[in-house]
Parts: C-alpha cells; sequence; structure tokens
C-alpha cells in the first residue's frame, strides 16, 4: 500500500477544548459521522491543516502536491465567476486556507486537461451532459454542454445544484496533485446514485496514493470494508457539549466487527448510527410486526427510537457488540428458541452473558433475567407472527391484525423501548420552566395590565395575533390573571399560569 500522506491527527486548539488532545489514527479512506454540534467540521479542517504541514515538511508541495479542504456551504461562485489565469500553480493559491477558491478551481482546470476529460466522460455516460471550460479573452468560464443538438451550451445556472457540486467534487478527486482531500458533507445534493458513483472513483484514486477524509450525516456516504482501507470515527455528543468524545473504530476494536458484518450493514442498517436508541429485532417479520405497532399507537413509542432487523438471529449479538463499541444505547428482542434449536439460542444468550460478565453456570432462566435488566429481552412466542394458538402468514397481517391477540407483543415491546423516565421528567421539567418564561417575557406585559378592562383587551388581542393559543381570563382568583395553553408536540400540552404577582407563577403540562 502507498504510504498516507499523514497517518495521525492530534486535535487541539478547538473552542471550548473540544476533543482536546485527541489522537486520530488514520486511514486511506476516512469518516467523521455523528450528530450536529459535535465538532466534526472543525476536527475535518484541523486535519487537512496537518495534512497540509505533512505534504510541506516532505517538500511535496514543491512539485505541486497540496492538500485540499471543501466546506458543506454552497459555493456557487466556482461555476460563474471569471477568473484571470495568473503565472503560478493553481495550488499555491490554498496552501494556507482551508477554503477552496474560485481562481484556484479555474485554474486548476486549465493546467490539468486530464481532469476535464474525466469529468465530461463520468457525467457523459450518466447523465448525458458534461462541463465545459471555454476561454474568454484571458479568463475561463464553466458551461455546461448536453447531448441533444438542439439544446445550445448553457450556463451553471441552468443546472442542478447536485450536478454543479459533484463537478467541483471529481475535479479535486481526480486531480493528480490532490494527493489529501477532505469534504465536509460531499453527499449535499447529490442523488444517492451519485453518491455510490462518487464513492467508487474515491476508491479508485486511491490507488494512486490519495488520502479521503469525509464528515458526513449520509449513511450512504459511509462505504462498508475492510480495515485497511477505511477509518471510523464516531462523535459521540453528550448531553453536555464538555463530555463529547470521539470514538474511533481502531481504538475500541470495532473495526473486524465492521468487516465481518459487511453487506449486512447495508444503508437501511447503516442509518441507526445516527440513532439515539436503536432496538434490534431478528427479522423483517419482527420489524413489520413491532412497526405496525408502533403504528397504531399500542405502545409508547419515542421518536428517538429507530428500529432494524439483524438479517436472522445469529446477528444480532454482533450488530448489539458493534454499538456497545460506539458507546450508543440500544436494546434487542430475541425470540424464544424453536424446537431442535435451543442450543443455538443458548449459544447466543451466552455470548451476551460473556460480554456482560454474567456467570455462564447460570440456569438458562435465570441468565435472561439478568439480559433482561441490560435490555436484552427474550419473547415469550418463537416467532413473532405468532399469536396465540393462531399462526398467521405475513402476507395477511394485515387484514388479521385488528382480530389478534397482540397483548405479549405488546408487552415485549413496550420493555424494550422504555426510555429513562427520570431523565426525561428532568428535561421535561427544565424545558417547562424555559418555555415558560418565553411566555411571560412575551405577553405578560400584555396580560398584567392595570385592571380587569386592559386584561380583556390584552387577552382578545393575544387570541387574534395568535389563533394557536388558548388563553382564558381567570376570574375570583386570588392568585393569577389568565392562563395559557398551547400544544407543543401532538402528546403535550403546556399550560402557563399568569400570576398576580411574580412568586405565584404555576407552570404544568397535561
Amino acid at each position: 500500500m502507498t504510504e498516507l500522506v499523514i497517518k495521525s491527527a492530534t486535535i487541539s486548539g478547538l473552542p471550548l477544548k473540544l476533543h482536546e488532545e485527541k489522537i486520530l489514527s488514520l486511514k486511506p479512506i476516512n469518516y467523521l459521522f455523528g450528530s450536529n454540534g459535535s465538532g466534526k467540521t472543525l476536527v475535518l479542517k484541523k486535519i487537512t491543516e496537518q495534512a497540509k504541514s505533512a505534504i510541506r515538511t516532505a517538500n511535496k508541495d514543491k512539485d505541486g502536491y497540496f492538500a485540499q479542504y471543501i466546506t458543506a456551504t454552497p459555493q456557487h461562485n466556482f461555476y460563474q465567476d471569471q477568473y484571470q489565469l495568473l503565472d503560478r500553480r493553481a495550488s499555491e493559491f490554498d496552501l494556507e486556507s482551508t477554503e477552496v477558491s474560485g481562481q484556484a478551481f479555474y485554474q486548476h482546470l486549465d493546467e490539468f486537461p486530464e481532469i476535464k476529460i474525466k469529468i465530461r466522460d463520468a457525467l457523459q455516460k450518466y447523465l448525458g451532459r458534461y462541463p465545459n471550460l471555454v476561454k474568454r479573452g484571458i479568463n475561463n468560464v464553466m458551461r455546461f454542454l448536453r447531448d441533444e443538438t438542439d439544446i445550445p451550451e448553457y450556463s451553471p445556472q441552468q443546472e442542478s445544484d447536485g450536478l454543479r457540486r459533484l463537478s467541483l467534487l471529481l475535479t479535486y478527486i481526480y486531480h493528480p496533485k490532490c494527493i489529501f482531500l477532505a469534504v465536509d458533507e460531499p453527499e449535499l445534493y447529490l442523488h444517492p446514485d451519485m453518491i455510490s458513483f462518487l464513492l467508487e472513483e474515491v476508491h479508485t484514486e486511491v490507488n494512486f496514493g490519495k488520502q479521503f477524509a469525509f464528515a458526513t450525516h449520509s449513511p450512504e456516504m459511509i462505504k462498508i470494508g475492510k480495515a485497511e482501507n477505511y477509518g471510523y470515527f464516531y462523535f459521540n455528543l453528550k448531553d453536555k457539549l464538555k463530555d463529547s468524545h470521539i470514538i474511533q473504530a481502531s481504538e475500541v476494536g470495532a473495526e473486524q466487527l465492521i468487516e465481518n458484518l459487511g453487506y449486512l450493514l447495508d444503508v437501511n442498517r447503516r442509518a441507526f448510527l445516527y440513532a439515539p436508541i436503536t432496538v434490534f429485532v431478528e427479522g423483517l417479520a419482527d420489524e413489520v410486526v413491532y412497526s405496525k405497532l408502533k403504528e397504531q399507537n399500542k405502545v409508547k413509542w419515542s421518536r428517538r427510537i429507530f428500529m432494524v432487523n439483524t438479517g436472522g438471529n445469529s446477528n444480532v449479538a454482533n450488530f448489539w457488540l458493534l454499538w456497545r463499541k460506539f458507546d450508543k444505547d440500544c436494546r434487542v428482542i430475541l425470540d424464544s428458541p424453536k424446537t431442535g434449536k435451543e442450543k443455538d439460542f443458548e449459544n447466543i444468550i451466552n455470548k451476551f452473558c460473556d460480554e456482560l460478565s454474567i456467570d455462564s453456570n447460570l440456569m438458562l432462566g435465570d441468565k435472561k433475567t439478568q439480559l433482561s435488566s441490560h435490555n436484552i429481552f427474550t419473547a415469550s412466542f418463537s416467532d413473532v407472527l405468532i399469536f396465540g394458538t393462531k399462526n398467521v402468514e405475513l402476507k395477511d397481517l394485515d387484514g388479521a391484525f385488528s382480530a389478534l391477540d397482540i397483548s405479549q407483543h405488546i408487552e415485549i415491546l413496550q420493555n424494550a423501548i422504555k426510555v429513562d423516565e427520570l431523565k426525561v421528567k428532568q428535561i421535561r421539567k427544565e424545558e417547562e420552566e424555559w418555555l415558560s418564561e418565553i411566555a411571560k417575557e412575551m405577553f405578560g406585559g400584555l396580560i398584567n395590565g392595570p385592571d380587569n378592562t386592559a386584561l380583556d383587551t390584552a387577552i382578545l388581542k393575544l387570541k387574534n395575533e395568535h389563533p394557536n393559543l388558548e388563553i382564558t381570563k381567570v376570574d375570583g382568583d386570588t392568585k393569577f390573571l389568565a392562563t395559557i395553553k398551547f400544544l407543543v408536540s401532538k402528546n403535550r400540552i403546556i399550560y402557563i399560569k399568569f400570576p398576580k404577582s411574580t412568586i405565584d407563577t404555576e407552570i404544568g403540562v397535561e
């Protein structure tokens, strides 16, 4: 394998000392993923700066080699502006900056016609159109062409954002001198098929000694492959920003799990990379039945919970273990073993017990009891399509569901998706206090008028201006003047009583 531009990066100097002194071990292709606000963009820029420094230290910049960072911010000026060609290498424009300049973009295309050839060939094959760099005096101008002979050359402003973005990315992916490329949200504006194509091109260019780093929110952008090629960095955003940290697969022993799961980590299953809480079920039938319970509001299902089937009970433990290594909140629902499969089931149970240091000499029932305290549950049925004594075909489920006894299915699912009620209540209490302060600040001045006539006028005005609020006058109350109610979610109503004095504020929830 060709030597990497940069083998590791040390993070320092970020606001609030975020991820301070964290050392990232880099691979040819690196993925930074996690919640918004967890520091991915800042870290990506730091990695780029150190890649630039490594290129200068190795004196490769003398031959025009460079590292480039491309922001997620829309960059329309790269296609519409005209830049005079200067007597210098394009790579010199961005030697100290992490941003791409329009002048460098056009100069790169002018200096390396092979880039234009590859981009035109790729886009013509996929879309029947391609960018073309033309001269207007001493300036470069990008134009687009189509295969249809009756459609003349046209400006980028008439082309899709996705194609313009792709043209920019491919310019640097194909660039023979750009040996390190970092892109923030490369999936921006791109069709899923174009994302797939982009990853194929990236993988090809790695063979020429290039290195890539992507900060992404797209499960389609994260390619699963051999540990020697891919680095996975999960930005674990905790309740408090100072407690957030980067978990890299190579440090926690997750690389081999990712490689072993391979094709099972398809786009749908990779989506739970971003879920706050994941419920793993065995197969498609489990996912369908439990989803139907959710759709019919048979269980209390938080928006933060994502469910994924693992393609069979033999895979469940590996999915669960991978997510434990990434410090993710995950739960498991297992079916009871079918006749003749008891030994296989016990092996699965023992794998969970080994990871959780549960005594393997315990009776199976005791193991299952202890596992339930770790959110690993075993259903009372051997197949999710068994309802009491009735076995239902998946294709017949819709017609039969309303007449079935689903109490066991509700019970096991509700146990698996429960959330920390104490934590939720604390969050809700803080939220209600915050909303109360907002409401008092916005409406209190009107409501706390000098007399009842002013109060009546204020309530009428508020009702006219804010028809989504329910505002009522409180008659005969010694403490409160008025009550305001408003729907903050489909299941919650906040109400606030406006006091006659500041010490009598009351808030609540229905």
